[in-house]
């Protein structure tokens, strides 16, 4: 929670160390960051793989700012024990657990202060399970574990450690997102995922995996925004919430507990 204290609370808490106002925050599995609205990222919680950006395995329960976004982060996201930011002037740099190259500095080796990637123009930056997708210049890029075809380039290499174009969406990009093992991508108002579809998360209709990205039933315009679960998908199209995928807990919301492999409207947000 980042207010100096390890006991858990039922109401928020302002965390020690961010002291200004925040701009965007993310959450994993045992950490958080933000940015400030002096463009900087922190972050606070465990450690155990460098995800702070700081000292491995020292963790904190304030939030400490990572030098090397200062001044510049644009978006940050984080997911199980991995950092991402994308900064204002087209860096992307990652930190953190890096066991299947999803820090993209073409290593496996745990990161605790973060490493550029090789593609330029970031704007946004996804983190998965164990892989990550970014826009860089307009495309879509994915880097990381690659089970399933998360990857979505149709590499049959288990790893990529560096960021890897997608041919097919090249251009235009604006949005993406990234599940535990399936990736999304909004291009030119269309979403398009790849990845697992054991639970129709990829929203085509079927639930067979694809290595390279399927068009969204009846999303083919009006998307604005994507996000990815562990085996489900939500995006906004025409100002409507839609959802897709496992439903075992109703987390498609849609009045049902059935899973669903096409966008499937959320009940109440029209």
């Amino acid at each position: 929670l980042g207010n100096g204290t390890i006991g858990g609370s039922d109401v928020p808490i302002d965390p020690d160390g961010v002291g200004i106002a925040v701009l965007a925050i993310s959450a994993g599995q045992t950490h958080t960051c933000a940015i400030g609205i002096d463009h900087t990222v922190r972050c606070w919680g465990g450690n155990d793989y460098g995800q702070l950006g700081s000292s491995m395995g020292v963790d904190s329960a304030v939030a400490l700012a990572v030098p090397a976004t200062a001044g510049h982060a644009a978006s940050v996201s984080i997911r199980g024990f991995a950092s991402c930011a994308a900064l204002d002037d087209g860096r992307a740099l990652c930190w953190g657990f890096n066991g299947y190259g999803q820090a993209g500095d073409g290593s496996e080796t745990y990161r605790t202060a973060p490493v550029l990637q090789a593609g330029t123009g970031a704007t946004s930056l996804a983190a998965g399970g164990s892989h990550t997708c970014g826009v860089l210049g307009g495309g879509v890029w994915c880097w990381g574990y690659n089970e399933e075809g998360a990857i979505g380039t149709g590499a049959a290499s288990l790893y990529v450690s560096t960021p890897t174009a997608i041919a097919s969406l090249a251009s235009g990009a604006t949005a993406v997102a990234a599940g535990y093992d399936h990736s999304c991508a909004v291009v030119q108002g269309a979403a398009w995922c790849w990845g697992n579809n054991e639970k129709g998360q990829l929203g085509d209709g079927t639930n067979n995996n694809a290595a390279g990205p399927v068009a969204v039933a009846g999303f083919g315009s009006g998307v604005t925004a994507i996000a990815a679960g562990g085996r489900q998908t939500c995006a906004i199209r025409n100002a409507q919430a839609y959802c897709w995928g496992y439903n075992g807990n109703g987390e498609l919301g849609n009045g049902t507990m059935v899973d669903a492999n096409a966008p499937t409207p959320v009940s109440g947000l029209a």
